[in-house]
């Protein structure tokens, strides 16, 4: 493998988030599994709060295996060939929005998270 950029690298390079992704919604369906077992089940909200839950951990489950999935193919084609692009398509208008568009979700994505994780830890500190 050379020191030279490829897509393949780059794909590699962007395997982490969706690992990162991945493994949040793992540990959040373990939190909420968890928090279920403090229900009281005989009350209707109880029951309701457990229903909703249950559902939410099937799901958050199916996205976390299938992010951690995702995120390992990428990184499996780090050594992807390098084509020929047509450097005209890459850097037409239509490209660079969807670009900015997916810069824009990181920020988007890094601020929720940096608000949340502060949310977390005065829980966790109290």
């Amino acid at each position: 493998m050379t020191d030279d950029w490829t897509c393949g690298k780059g794909l590699a390079a962007n395997a982490a988030l969706p690992e990162a992704i991945g493994a949040f919604f793992d540990a959040l369906a373990m939190v909420l599994d968890l928090h279920t077992r403090s229900l009281d089940l005989s009350e209707s909200s109880g029951r309701a709060e457990y229903d909703a839950y249950e559902g939410l951990v099937a799901r958050q489950r199916v996205i976390a295996s299938s992010l951690a999935k995702l995120g390992r193919e990428m990184a499996g084609h780090v050594d992807l060939p390098m084509a020929e692009h047509d450097m005209e398509v890459l850097s037409a208008p239509e490209s660079m929005a969807a670009f900015r568009a997916l810069v824009d979700a990181e920020r988007a994505l890094l601020e929720r998270l940096t608000v949340t994780v502060e949310e977390h830890e005065l829980m966790l500190a109290e």
